[in-house]
């Protein structure tokens, strides 16, 4: 239960401190380890839920070098919506919307009986997963490099549902997409 409240309130604080573009001068690590957790996102009504676990999301610049990494131990991640004008986007080690890093970029997913979710389920249903991808206008410059890396062992199983009415369900593995139907554009949700 711990776990579970320190990320609600790390999400909360993100989301609070996170408004405007953000630029950051050089390097940005952002780590999560897990290790028999539950890390969950969920939304009622007439929905949404974003979740970005070890990611960059919105108007991001990096100048030079970004590592995220997502170690995941016999843990759960999940992100839901359900009904109405659902979108449910879930971001793990990703670089989602306009990101620009001025050169090298490594996103790590290493999961060892993990279950990474997501969902939608109904109406205007949408579900987009990331785990360790670019997706959106991600630009790697410079010097260049991005590596993205996912291990998924032991079980693990990534599962990515949109389900009824007008569902679509994407979703990245280790993957450059430039997504041009983006529930999310610019990795914004209003």
């Amino acid at each position: 239960m711990k776990a579970i409240a320190f990320f609600a309130l790390t999400a909360i604080a993100s989301t609070a401190f996170a408004a405007g573009p953000i630029t950051i001068n050089g390097t940005s690590n952002q780590s999560t380890f897990t290790s028999d957790t539950t890390i969950k996102n969920t939304s009622g009504a007439n929905n949404k839920a974003l979740q970005n676990v070890s990611s960059n999301a919105a108007e991001v610049t990096i100048k030079g070098t970004s590592n995220q990494t997502s170690d995941l131990t016999d843990s759960h991640v999940k992100n839901e919506a359900k009904g109405d004008y659902s979108v449910a986007r879930q971001n793990l080690a990703t670089n989602n919307g306009k990101v620009e890093i001025l050169g090298t970029s490594n996103q790590d997913v290493l999961a060892d009986g993990a279950n990474i979710s997501n969902m939608a389920d109904g109406n205007g249903a949408r579900a987009t997963q990331n785990i360790s991808s670019n997706y959106g206008r991600v630009t790697v410059a410079l010097g260049g490099t991005s590596n993205q890396y996912t291990s998924l062992m032991g079980k693990s199983a990534a599962i990515n549902l949109a389900k009824g009415s007008l569902s679509t369900a994407v979703q990245n593995i280790s993957s450059n997409d430039a997504c041009a139907d983006d529930p999310c554009p610019g990795g914004r949700c209003h």
